[in-house]
């Protein structure tokens, strides 16, 4: 059976005052994390707005990084075309080949890398067969005189004012009959 009797029993006497009102409580002390957590949430919305006065800076940035790497994939895109050019015109001088616009046209239709000497030689000499009227001839400049015959100087004095000079060159031309 249980002892009833501490229940009739009065309580001892305290020392101490209990208020009678919950607002006259003291404070609680705050718990040992919560002062750190809200200096971390005024540091954040510091931190939020400093971001908020330097966003706009950030996206100009953004947008100057983007038009700065646009204007160097141009500028290597432009050095590379120039570089192409270079190639295909030196391509055109060494095999006498008339124009460099059909050149590119056929090399690009064929294939052909135009830093591969080897494949670029096989095919200009495949080119020079199969269409020689996009080649030069080698030919030595001047008029053609017959070997044997002196020239004759046309102007004596060389002081012949303009329609002076060409009336002694049409009257010295050769007649083609």
């Amino acid at each position: 059976m249980v002892d009833e009797s501490f229940i009739a029993a009065e309580a001892p006497p305290c020392d101490t005052k209990i208020p009678e009102t919950a607002e006259k409580f003291p404070p609680e002390p705050p718990l040992p994390g919560k002062s750190d957590l809200q200096q971390e949430v005024a540091d954040l919305k510091r931190a939020f707005a400093d971001y908020m006065h330097t966003a706009p800076e950030i996206d100009r940035m953004r947008k100057e990084l983007h038009e700065t790497l646009q204007e160097r994939d141009n500028h290597a895109a432009e050095l590379k075309k120039l570089k192409q050019d270079q190639s295909l015109n030196s391509i055109a001088n060494d095999y006498s080949f008339n124009d460099v616009e059909y050149l590119e046209f056929i090399l690009q239709k064929n294939h052909v890398q135009l830093d591969d000497p080897q494949a670029v030689k096989s095919f200009m000499q495949q080119l020079k067969t199969e269409k020689p009227k996009f080649f030069n001839l080698p030919l030595k400049p001047g008029a053609g005189s017959r070997p044997g015959n002196a020239v004759e100087n046309v102007f004596p004095g060389g002081n012949l004012k303009r329609m002076d000079a060409l009336e002694v060159m049409i009257s010295n031309a050769r007649e083609i009959i």
